[in-house]
């Protein structure tokens, strides 16, 4: 057990924004904050509305011990008005792991609203148009394509779209098909990202190139285990075809990868394989560099729909022309994606998004990390409301250099609740749905959950909104760090919920 000094030391680390170091492989628990710091459970708001009962309250207070940090933020939400209800360690600044989607999210609705689709296209050049009189087809010299960092792009995404510049008159393709570069931040990884988290589905690279989950995963086929997507994954023209398994190979100094195919794959996936773009099935791999991925399926979905053709040049070599003819695939609206996102706490999609919102935005300097998260601050700051220093590094919750108060997530919470009345609350999993299917708190059948949770070892958490039929309406976040078990976490998170979620039901009919 850590000395009382060193317990006062940490949490003066926590207090100032710097996140102690935490081991990936032995995380050390958090203690509990002495009564003397700030953040001393607190009453509820004077005024009229609800209080919660004594017995409830000190129950809340005496949360946590020496080894774990247990903090609590409840508000009573009304048409207008957000009202301090309870608060415990409620304004002390902790990595909140996936909770963090919240402000990605709320910041997306703010800017982009839930009908926006994000792009893809591929244009020709009506310049280029040459008649063949031996063939008698129409051919164009180049194709080039523009993503937009659609996390939900597959391949037949993309075979679709290659298939409108077809339709449109354009039998041929004799030069290469142009891959427009990369517009997200060069550095695959986020700030603070785990390196031995590399290859894993959870921390696939974001990519405006992004297209199959920026993943390699496997299905059973009639021909044994395939690959999703296209027939075969080549990169520049060669692809093996010794077995069924997909392996990687990853040229570092080249920055891009190669797949190829080896021994049968073992065990068996299950039959929700098919939705691997979302939640990648083991076996599952994320690419190094999505860049190399997405040229392989462009080239696999040109050739499909052209006949022959040439390597995409992946760097645009060659500018776009004065007066190009476009055709694009739209992406599902973001409420759609962000409902993944949230839901199932889709990592990608989050990252995507993120590094979307600052894309052709002046004003904003850095790299596109850096630029996406001065702009989601800004909007949580100015368009919401959310006042207090904090810290969002990455879009999904992935990095411990994410810093934010339990306190600010309530507060975000209750500013979309109160500018977009059912909207993002109408986006989180309810119990028994998404990341809370196996594990999310009995509550009684007169009170509704929606709430996103947050993992990281060492860290669980759950923020989001309960509310009893015909009654009042709170918003929470709860944060548990420094638990050794998982499992403990989970089970100490869902005594809370159940007792708030009985106390609601309790409450006398005029309280409703």
């Amino acid at each position: 057990m850590r000395s009382w000094s060193g317990s006062v030391l940490l949490l003066a680390l926590l207090a100032s924004g710097v996140n102690p170091v935490v081991s990936p492989k032995a995380p050390r628990g958090s203690p509990k904050a002495p009564r003397g710091l700030a953040g001393v459970p607190t009453a509820a708001e004077p005024g009229p509305g609800l209080a919660l009962p004594d017995s409830l309250a000190a129950w809340l207070d005496g949360l946590g011990d020496d080894s774990l940090l247990v903090q609590l933020a409840v508000s009573e939400l009304t048409d207008s008005s957000a009202r301090r209800l309870y608060g415990r360690l409620d304004e002390l600044r902790q990595t909140p792991a996936s909770l963090i989607k919240l402000c990605t999210a709320s910041a997306a609705l703010e800017l982009w609203g839930p009908e926006h689709r994000i792009a893809t296209r591929v244009a020709y050049d009506p310049g280029e148009l040459r008649f063949q009189k031996k063939s008698k087809l129409l051919q164009v010299e180049h194709l080039w394509v523009e993503a937009g960092g659609d996390p939900s792009l597959g391949a037949e995404d993309l075979r679709q779209l290659f298939l409108q510049i077809w339709q449109a008159g354009v039998d041929q393709v004799s030069g290469p098909v142009c891959v427009l570069p990369n517009r997200f931040a060069a550095e695959r990884q986020g700030p603070g990202w785990m390196w031995d988290d590399a290859g894993a589905p959870f921390s696939a690279r974001p990519s405006d190139l992004t297209v199959q989950g920026n993943c390699l995963a496997a299905h059973s086929g009639p021909g044994g285990w395939e690959l999703p997507g296209s027939a075969l994954l080549r990169v520049e023209h060669e692809a093996a075809a010794r077995g069924t398994e997909a392996r990687l190979t990853r040229h570092r100094e080249e920055a891009r990868d190669e797949f190829f195919f080896i021994a049968p794959l073992a065990p068996p996936l299950s039959s929700q394989a098919l939705r691997w773009r979302v939640r990648p099935p083991d076996p599952a791999c994320s690419v190094e560099h999505p860049d190399s991925l997405f040229r392989s399926v462009c080239f696999e979905a040109a050739q499909e729909v052209f006949g022959e053709a040439r390597p995409p040049v992946l760097n645009g070599a060659l500018a776009l022309p004065v007066a190009p003819v476009w055709k694009q695939h739209l992406s599902p609206p973001l409420a759609q994606l962000l409902d993944s996102v949230l839901t199932e706490s889709w990592n990608l999609g989050a990252e995507c998004i993120f590094q979307g919102l600052a894309l052709d935005r002046p004003g904003l300097t850095g790299t596109n990390w850096e630029r996406a998260a001065t702009l989601v601050e800004r909007v949580l700051t100015d368009s919401l409301g959310v006042r207090g220093w904090r810290r969002q590094v990455d879009g999904s919750g992935i990095s411990r250099y994410n810093s934010i108060a339990p306190r600010q997530l309530v507060d975000l919470l209750a500013a979309m609740e109160r500018r977009h009345p059912g909207l993002l609350r109408g986006l989180l999993p309810s119990t028994g749905e998404g990341t809370l299917r196996l594990d999310g708190p009995k509550l009684p059948a007169v009170v509704r959950l929606a709430a996103k949770t947050g993992t990281l070892r060492g860290v669980a958490g759950l923020a989001g909104y309960l509310e009893r039929e015909g009654g009042p309406r709170l918003a929470f976040c709860l944060l548990i760090s420094g638990q050794q078990s998982g499992r403990d976490a989970v089970r100490l998170r869902n005594r809370v919920l159940a007792r708030l979620g009985t106390w609601l039901e309790s409450l006398p009919e005029e309280s409703r």
